[in-house]
């Protein structure tokens, strides 16, 4: 976000810093709370975004410590591509959205607060 949002200085600037550190996206320290992550929105049964989860892609090359999941402050909830299963016959869960579903050639799949569900 940070090559996107307009400076610091400008009124419109500091109105879009207000409501992202509101929704939990910016940190008190200005730091972007998904910073590094690939990032997927989840949404509640009126199609909002209600949660958003990131996930470090770096693998082993990580620092010792560093979380790989990260979610934002507050209760889990919301599905992503909940329309994927409507009208699906079986679900099958797993732990994470990788890319995995990808290379499996999964093509329809949602996830819902840690978990993955994959449609066979």
């Amino acid at each position: 976000m940070g090559y996107r949002l307009p400076t610091r200085d400008s009124q419109f600037s500091k109105e879009q810093r207000a409501l992202l550190l509101s929704v939990g996206l910016l940190r008190e320290s200005g730091h972007e709370h998904f910073n590094g992550l690939i990032v997927v929105p989840t949404m509640n049964e009126e199609g909002i975004i209600s949660e958003v989860y990131g996930r470090k892609a770096l693998g082993k090359r990580l620092r010792k410590g560093t979380a790989i999941h990260t979610c934002l402050p507050g209760p889990h909830q919301g599905v992503w591509n909940v329309e994927g299963i409507k009208n699906c016959t079986e679900v099958v869960t797993g732990k994470v959205v990788t890319g995995d579903t990808h290379h499996s050639r999964i093509r329809e799949f949602y996830y819902q607060s840690g978990s993955l569900y994959l449609i066979i």
